[in-house]
C-alpha cells in the first residue's frame, strides 16, 4: 500500500508549451511507485498567459472529481520535484489527516512548512495561512463547490477573472483553511533556494 492510495485521484498537468516535460515527470512518478495510477491532463492551452490555462486546467480537475463524487483529488503540476522520503512523510502526514475535516493540502509551499504553525495534534501538517502551491495541491470535497464557484469555467472570464484578482494562488489563498505537509514533499526548480537548506539537495530530480 503507498502513502498515495490516500488520495481518490491523481492527476498531472503537463503544459501545453512544455510537452517534453512529460518524460521526466514519468520517471519521477515512477519513483514513487504512483506512474500507473496517475493521469496525464494536457493543460489548457493560453499561449498569451499561461495563468489561465493552469487556473483552468485545475478548475477542470476539480470538476471532474466532483462529477464523480469524489473524496480528494491531487493534482501535480509537470515541474514537480520530489523530497527522497515523501514516501515516509507522505505516510505520516495522511495518517494524521485522516478523520479530519480539510479542504486543501499542499505538499509544499513555495517557501516550505518553515514558520508555519502546526496543526493541533500533529507532527506532520502545518497550517498553511496565506502560504499556497498550486505545484502539488490535493482538493478535498469539501472545498470543490467554493472553488467551482469562484473560479469561471470560461477562457474570456477567467481571463478577466485573474485580471481582477491575480493568480490562481491568489484564489486558493482564500479558500483556506489549508494544511502543509511537514517537511515539505514537493517544490518547483524556481522554489527550491528557498527551502529548507537540510532538504535542498534532497529533492530528486
Amino acid at each position: 500500500m503507498s502513502a498515495f492510495d490516500f488520495f481518490d485521484d491523481i492527476w498531472c498537468i503537463n503544459h501545453a508549451a512544455h510537452a517534453k516535460r512529460w518524460p521526466v515527470m514519468e520517471r519521477r512518478l515512477a519513483r514513487l511507485g504512483i506512474a500507473e495510477r496517475t493521469r496525464r491532463f494536457p493543460s489548457i492551452r493560453s499561449p498569451a498567459d499561461e495563468r489561465i490555462g493552469r487556473a483552468l486546467s485545475h478548475r477542470r480537475i476539480v470538476q471532474d472529481a466532483a462529477e464523480r463524487g469524489l473524496r480528494c483529488v491531487l493534482v501535480i503540476e509537470d515541474e514537480t520535484l520530489f523530497l527522497d522520503r515523501a514516501l515516509s512523510v507522505l505516510a505520516a502526514a495522511t495518517a494524521e489527516l485522516r478523520g479530519r475535516a480539510w479542504r486543501l493540502l499542499y505538499l509544499g509551499t513555495w517557501r516550505g512548512s518553515e514558520g508555519l504553525a502546526a496543526e493541533p495534534g500533529c507532527d506532520h501538517l502545518r497550517q498553511a495561512g496565506d502560504r499556497t502551491a498550486p505545484d502539488a495541491v490535493a482538493y478535498g470535497a469539501a472545498v470543490f463547490d467554493d472553488l467551482l464557484g469562484r473560479l469561471p469555467s470560461a477562457f474570456i472570464a477567467m481571463q478577466r477573472h485573474l485580471g481582477e484578482n491575480g493568480t490562481l494562488d491568489t484564489t486558493l489563498a482564500g479558500l483556506g483553511p489549508a494544511l502543509v505537509v511537514d517537511p515539505t514533499i514537493a517544490t518547483v526548480p524556481l522554489c527550491l533556494p528557498f527551502q529548507d537548506p537540510a532538504d535542498q539537495e534532497r529533492f530528486v530530480p
